[in-house]
């Protein structure tokens, strides 16, 4: 069994999408375009969204985030601890 620490200290900046005050630790990567990874943000963190080039899956574990800004929608969605938001199959 692996454990991973993810303490401020074990996870590296994100300087892409012109990120401030999120931190982040690669866990996995598959075939393609599948990526594993934990990201951590301090209050009143932000970052731009990415590139829309595949789906992606956000699980909160504590805390809250809002996304905005998404694809064809004007509405923010927020998440909360204890939600998954699981992309919609088209």
């Amino acid at each position: 069994m692996d454990v991973i620490h993810f303490t401020y200290g074990g996870a590296d900046p994100l300087t892409a999408f012109a990120s401030k005050g999120v931190r982040f630790l690669p866990l996995a990567d598959g075939h393609g375009d599948t990526h594993v990874s934990c990201a951590r943000r301090d209050s009143g963190a932000k970052i731009e969204p990415p590139p829309v080039i595949h789906a992606a899956t956000l699980l909160v574990i504590q805390g809250c985030i809002t996304l905005t800004e998404l694809l064809a929608t004007t509405t923010d969605i927020g998440i909360h601890a204890g939600m998954l938001s699981i992309p919609a199959v088209r």
